[in-house]
């Protein structure tokens, strides 16, 4: 597609935009461009964006890596993209891959590490948070079954008779209102019917004029 180096780096450069195109344009005198092939841009622009010192970015990174809630696979290709940067040896490489480990981890694998290589540590590590993570969904799916549990279902286990279950029964419906009095005119209540009696009058005593 780009037969010559001038065609491959024109192309290059018109695909640059902002403070890279600028990096590049110190190069480019007239209608002719200082540099090689397009090795040369590729290089120019790493020098001036690149990072200076990879080794100790690596470095840094690989000592503030935690595995913590994440699964093992996750945290070991991270671990393991950084270390590929690094001339590191076995025993380097063990000791920041284990400091690294999340703590349920280290728990499961308690007295179990010593003597392994890295390789094997990597493989007993993946089987065992495989299994670790595997129980634990396990676990979790069946207390929300226990939590979830259909409304009619419910309704099937409550007593028979949830009279007896209330703590506060509702109030008789039968009216507490005193025995009703007949309004008819002249009637009162048996209890009052001598009230309105005639009055006794007294007979006259006659002897008290007497001689």
């Amino acid at each position: 597609m780009f037969p010559t180096p001038a065609i491959r780096m024109a192309y290059m450069f018109n695909r640059l935009q902002g403070r890279a195109q600028v990096e590049v344009l110190r190069f480019i005198k007239g209608e002719t461009i200082e540099l090689e092939d397009a090795e040369d841009i590729i290089r120019i622009l790493h020098n001036a964006f690149g990072d200076p010192d990879p080794f100790a970015t690596a470095r840094a990174k690989l000592t503030n890596l935690k595995q913590g809630k994440k699964e093992f696979n996750t945290y070991f290709a991270e671990f393991h993209m950084l270390v590929a940067k690094l001339n590191w040896n076995e025993n380097a490489k063990l000791d920041t891959l284990r400091e690294g480990m999340s703590h349920d981890l280290h728990r499961l694998l308690f007295g179990r590490t010593k003597k392994l290589t890295f390789d094997e540590l990597v493989a007993l590590c993946q089987e065992t948070d495989t299994e670790f993570h595997s129980i634990h969904l396990s676990e979790g799916r069946t207390y929300h079954k226990q939590q979830c549990i259909p409304q009619g279902h419910a309704q099937s286990r409550a007593p028979a008779n949830t009279a007896t279950h209330t703590a506060n029964p509702p109030p008789s419906c039968v009216s507490q209102a005193p025995h009703p009095v007949s309004r008819r005119p002249n009637h009162m209540p048996p209890d009052h019917a001598g009230s309105h009696a005639e009055p006794h009058v007294a007979a006259p005593d006659h002897g008290a004029g007497e001689t």
